[in-house]
């Protein structure tokens, strides 16, 4: 038993380490690739019907970027701008986003 609580420890000490890294990662994709369509922060997007996607469940976003990539939802900008993320960058925005909690 105290060699689980050992190891939860320390993974929740790494885990937080690589959280917090992953943020920072995700603030600089996010600003460089959605920004300009979704806004600062992913909370004011430049038309109505996009989505605010700041304070979104990371695993939601990380579903429906994945799912724009595959096909299985489509957006014709949706679809081209979501193949311009890969790999762990998808995990960080979503990270990024769902730090940024709602607008005030």
């Amino acid at each position: 038993m105290r060699n689980i609580v050992i190891l939860l420890s320390g993974l929740l000490f790494v885990s937080q380490f690589v959280f917090s890294a992953d943020i920072e990662a995700g603030k600089a994709s996010f600003e460089g690739k959605c920004a300009s369509c979704h806004g600062p922060e992913g909370l004011k997007p430049i038309m109505p019907l996009y989505p605010k996607l700041g304070g979104q469940n990371s695993a939601y976003l990380v579903k429906q970027i994945k799912a724009f990539q595959d096909g299985s939802r489509v957006d014709p900008t949706m679809s081209a701008m979501a193949k311009m993320i890969e790999g762990d960058e998808i995990e960080n925005v979503a990270a990024y986003l769902e730090s940024r909690g709602q607008e005030k």
